[in-house]
C-alpha cells in the first residue's frame, strides 16, 4: 500500500474502501467467531500494515486510529479505534491481541 496522506478519517476510510478493503468489524463470518469466543483464530490470520492516527478537536472523543490489516490470502481489511465514550472494547482487545502477537513473533 502506498504511503498516502489523508486529512481525515472519513477521507482516509473512502480511499481504502475504494481500494478494496472491507471494515474486518463489518464481517459477518468475522463477528461470528469473536463474538463466540475464537478471537485468536481471528487474530492469528492476520497482519497490521499500516496505522493511521487522527486528532480532529480537542476533545479525546474525536480521536480515532485506523488500522489496516491483511490476511496472507492477500484479503484487506481495516479497523477504526475509537477513544473516550466511543471506545469499543472488543475492538480494543482485537488491536491488543494483534500487537501482542506481532511483539511475540519479532
Amino acid at each position: 500500500m502506498e504511503e498516502a496522506m489523508y486529512k481525515d478519517l472519513a477521507h482516509a476510510v473512502e480511499d481504502i474502501k475504494n481500494k478494496g478493503y472491507r471494515n474486518l468489524f463489518e464481517d459477518q463470518e468475522t463477528n461470528r467467531l469473536i463474538e463466540s469466543g475464537d478471537m485468536q483464530e481471528v487474530v492469528g490470520k492476520l497482519q497490521i500494515e499500516k496505522v493511521y492516527h487522527f486528532d480532529e478537536g480537542t476533545d479525546p472523543g474525536d480521536e480515532s486510529t485506523l488500522y489496516i490489516v491483511k490476511q496472507p490470502d492477500q484479503s484487506k481489511w481495516y479497523i477504526i479505534l475509537s477513544f473516550g465514550m466511543y471506545k469499543d472494547p472488543d475492538k480494543t482487545d482485537f488491536i491488543d491481541a494483534l500487537k501482542k502477537l506481532e511483539e511475540n513473533a519479532s
